[in-house]
């Protein structure tokens, strides 16, 4: 695979993690990251894409996401002869599963399976920290935990900590609440 268009903000992210970035030939507008995609050309939106620029860019496949790009867009993309792979990212099992495929796709199983380890350490960390952490039930988060705010005030400045919760980190300092949806 030598030319990839990721239709999905989640797959151009894996893509360009993954060593993947110079076969990206095409993204959606709401593509920002790593910066460097702002070079890309921009074939459309999660839901509305330009059919004659993604055959103009004739890709060895295209990578939606099941949560965000309409089963319309795959199978038109797929009527016009072109691979096309989606990835579910519902959960971190999800997400972790859909690095794994992408990597066999493009070639890059190696640096799949490392960022799938450095991932893996990160949540086991998380995870580590339970004994500072207890669950509390909201209707908005996934998963919720709340700390008291001295153990909070303590951690706070460890930089270790905040690349742990680095993923939809919230702050609600009246409670002293720290959401953290776990992928």
């Amino acid at each position: 695979v030598n030319v990839i268009i990721s239709l999905a903000p989640n797959v151009t992210e894996i893509v360009a993690s993954i060593g993947g970035f110079t076969k990206l030939r095409g993204i959606t507008e709401y593509c920002n990251f790593p910066k460097e995609v702002k070079q890309i050309s921009v074939v459309g939106n999660l839901q509305n894409v330009d059919y004659e620029k993604i055959l103009a860019i004739k890709p060895d496949v295209v990578f939606m996401s099941l949560d965000g790009n309409s089963s319309q867009t795959y199978k038109k993309i797929k009527s016009l002869g072109i691979n096309v792979y989606a990835v579910c990212g519902r959960t971190h099992k999800d997400v972790l599963k859909s690095i794994m495929q992408i990597g066999a796709i493009i070639g890059k199983e190696y640096e799949a399976k490392n960022l799938i380890d450095k991932i893996s350490k990160n949540l086991d960390s998380l995870k580590s920290l339970s004994c500072l952490l207890y669950t509390s039930p909201s209707p908005r988060d996934r998963t919720r935990y709340r700390m008291p705010s001295s153990a909070w005030k303590k951690k706070q400045k460890q930089s270790w900590y905040s690349t742990i919760l680095l993923y939809n980190l919230n702050i609600n300092k009246k409670n002293w609440y720290i959401s953290i949806k776990i992928l």
